[in-house]
């Protein structure tokens, strides 16, 4: 079985600079595909220039709730996967895979799920609490990463919601808490 390492990931936005960087007169247009209640797929094509008649192409998939990015950002998080497989098909910035961080991230919590399936068996609603927190609390660590934020800075922000820990987050406080970080990592810029 195929393990995930979010450490041979490259993001979109790296590809994106060094496809400009290559191809000057390059463009990298998306389109969406189909969009309705559950699901939005994107298409992107990426032209090396203006006369490009074969672009590279990506297609993406995201389903609206399926994740916490995708609670609220399921066609922008649809449409940067569809972005970075198509530069991934140019060659650009890949390891080991093509897949979006994303899906690199889920795969590998995923992986750890399942593997916690068949050594651990979960009986009371207590269990059932502990292993969405452990799952929150990656999910929390890996946006943090994304964000490029200190323990303290997360630290001050949980206490600027007026909450102790990240234990007492909920779903609500936890959107709530991701977006703080995106706008302090955008004001650290």
């Amino acid at each position: 079985m195929a393990t995930f390492n979010l450490d041979d990931y490259v993001q979109v936005n790296e590809r994106i600079e060094k496809f400009y960087q290559k191809y000057p007169e390059g463009s990298i247009q998306t389109e969406i595909t189909e969009l309705n209640d559950k699901y939005v797929i994107f298409k992107a094509f990426a032209y090396r220039n203006q006369e490009d008649s074969k672009p590279s192409t990506g297609y993406a998939m995201e389903k609206e709730g399926s994740s916490y990015i995708n609670k609220t950002s399921h066609i922008e998080n649809c449409e940067t996967s569809a972005v970075g497989r198509a530069l991934a098909m140019l060659g650009f910035e890949i390891k080991k895979s093509v897949a979006s961080r994303e899906e690199v991230a889920n795969a590998k919590l995923n992986q750890e799920d399942k593997s916690k399936i068949f050594t651990k068996k979960v009986d009371s609603k207590e269990d059932v609490k502990k292993v969405i927190s452990e799952k929150q609390g990656r999910y929390l660590r890996q946006i943090q990463s994304e964000c490029k934020l200190s323990n303290d800075e997360v630290k001050d922000l949980i206490e600027s919601m007026g909450l102790e820990s990240s234990k007492e987050l909920t779903n609500k406080t936890l959107d709530e808490l991701i977006g703080k970080m995106k706008e302090r990592a955008t004001a650290n810029k």
